[in-house]
């Protein structure tokens, strides 16, 4: 603790060819700080300070970081820091860490696969202008790199390779209820116990229902509702079960299908994919400021580039009123227009499907053909 506070005391007094605001920020630099060893009371004591030349020293292992895009956090990973002949690891980027990031892997794309989580690449010779920065003491990686490397996702959007089956676990709740009555010179005993139960194995899901009934006269019987066997299909957005489900009704009725069924989960789209936004266009004649307001509510902001510029990904706040969307230009100058917009029950973005497939026996018992 003492040597990090004469270091810290000694920055502004180092003597260095670096720029005074690298020289206030203990983090990895590029650039050189010399410290005076003078102003560390150590006794006469010989301590070699030499390996805080560029920072905070850190040593190679594999730590667990947080990934910083352009200042927003977008995931928190596991990142490799190799030996490179000086007291400060170097961090093994891979294309799968920063493709998981946000950074359109186009321009690696020739030398490295996507799901490449071993290779080393360097940034700035494939991403010009592109900067890596780790604070060691926040266990933080900043990326800092061009906009026209960086991919246009919704708000909220994850990386399918970030995502975990969980762990494997039991389940099970109940609840239950017990009835006494007499009369008459008759004693009635009845109890019920609602079961439901499961098995959580990889990206399986195992999942049952039922009752068991209780009666003084007749005893026991236990009642099956329904069991099924359900796991997700990342690439299509879905979920596949097999064994007895609902179908949606969102345009007809739903019924009780044994078999097997696929069908969209809106719960793998970023927040607010699955609600109806409308597409705005427009044409910049600079770099302009794009203001998105609602009900007299900003919902959006943005700047574009000159030329034809599209809008998809908004978040509005309801289902009605319509947007008033105003573009300013570098000169001052401004226009605005109005983009309609009303919404009803299912309706989707431009792009957007839900979608409901199964097959196998309608599960009715009223029924004396199942078709």
């Amino acid at each position: 603790s003492l040597l990090c506070l004469a270091i810290g005391a000694a920055l502004p007094f180092s003597v260095s060819a670096a720029n005074s605001e690298s020289a206030k920020t203990i983090v990895e630099s590029d650039e050189a700080v010399e410290f005076n060893e003078q102003f560390l009371l150590n006794s006469g004591a010989n301590i070699d300070i030499s390996r805080y030349t560029y920072g905070n020293p850190v040593l190679a292992g594999t730590y667990r970081v947080k990934v910083n895009l352009n200042n927003a956090l977008k995931s928190t990973s596991e990142i490799t820091f190799n030996e490179n002949g000086t007291p400060r690891a170097s961090a093994c980027l891979t294309p799968l860490l920063l493709t998981q990031a946000g950074v359109d892997p186009t321009s690696m794309s020739d030398d490295f696969e996507a799901d490449d989580n071993t290779s080393c690449l360097d940034i700035k010779k494939y991403y010009p202008g592109a900067t890596a920065t780790y604070d060691s003491g926040k266990q933080a990686m900043d990326l800092n790199f061009p906009q026209i490397y960086i991919l246009k996702r919704p708000a909220g959007y994850v990386d399918p390779s970030l995502w975990e089956d969980g762990v494997p676990a039991a389940i099970v709740s109940y609840d239950m209820n017990a009835w006494h009555s007499e009369g008459n010179g008759t004693t009635s005993d009845t109890a019920y116990m609602g079961l439901r139960y499961g098995l959580n194995m990889g990206p399986w899901r195992l999942r049952s229902r039922g009752s068991l009934n209780w009666n003084k006269e007749t005893g026991s019987e236990y009642n099956n509702q329904d069991v099924y066997l359900q796991r997700d299909i990342t690439a299509l957005k879905a979920q596949m079960v097999i064994g007895d489900s609902y179908t949606r009704g969102d345009a007809f009725d739903s019924f009780s299908l044994r078999g097997t069924r696929m069908y969209n989960d809106d719960r793998m789209l970023p927040m607010g994919s699955s609600n109806y936004a409308p597409v705005i266009r427009g044409i910049a004649n600079s770099n302009a400021k794009v203001t998105v307001m609602q009900s007299g509510n900003k919902i959006y902001e943005t700047t574009v580039p000159p030329g034809a510029f599209e809008i998809n990904d908004l978040s509005t706040t309801g289902y009605g009123n319509d947007l008033l969307v105003t573009v300013e230009e570098t000169d001052g100058s401004k226009r605005s227009f109005s983009v309609p917009f009303s919404s009803v029950t299912q309706m989707l973005r431009p792009g957007a499907t839900r979608w409901d497939i199964g097959v196998g026996e309608l599960n009715d018992d009223s029924l004396h053909d199942k078709p």
